[in-house]
């Protein structure tokens, strides 16, 4: 997963989740967390739906949609940066594609990766358009002490 921070863009992983992040080599910094590692999907799997028998419940509808509930919430506390509605709208497009908790994951993770990394872009061209014009503005200062300085020597000779 990809964060912004700063001026810098980082990659939070672990040994488990892999370091392939789609974005040329040198852009993102790879930071190691201990916590946190792994999809959300394998841990959700694990933890809720193998101990939970919704067919065994009084209303297993009513089971499974706060099933889903909760996967989506750890979803979007995960990946806060995610296009829910592009989301939403490629798995009614392609429900192959959505087919799984993990493939569901997956989405989500490209989408909050894509978002952080345009707004880290938009926020660094910001920045290098200041700093550039900051640069003009002492270049221009410079030589208008350079003409003035110029122009005092010319005067007294």
């Amino acid at each position: 997963m990809i964060r912004h921070y700063g001026s810098q863009l980082v990659e939070v992983s672990c040994e488990r989740q892999g370091s392939g992040t789609g974005y040329e080599p040198g852009m993102v910094a790879k930071v190691r967390f201990q916590k946190r590692c792994g999809t959300i999907s394998q841990d959700f799997v694990r933890e809720v739906l193998r101990p939970t028998n919704c067919k065994a419940a009084d209303d297993p509808e009513a089971c499974y949609a706060r099933i889903d509930e909760m996967f989506v919430a750890r979803l979007k506390e995960r990946y806060r940066h995610a296009d829910r509605g592009w989301i939403d709208n490629h798995c009614r497009g392609y429900p192959a594609a959505c087919s799984t908790l993990q493939d569901y994951e997956l989405l989500y993770l490209e989408s909050h990766n894509e978002r952080v990394f345009t707004a880290w872009m938009a926020s660094k061209a910001d920045l290098d358009a200041r700093q550039a014009q900051a640069q003009a503005e002492q270049r221009a200062k410079r030589r208008y002490r350079a003409v003035a300085v110029a122009a005092v020597l010319a005067a007294s000779n």
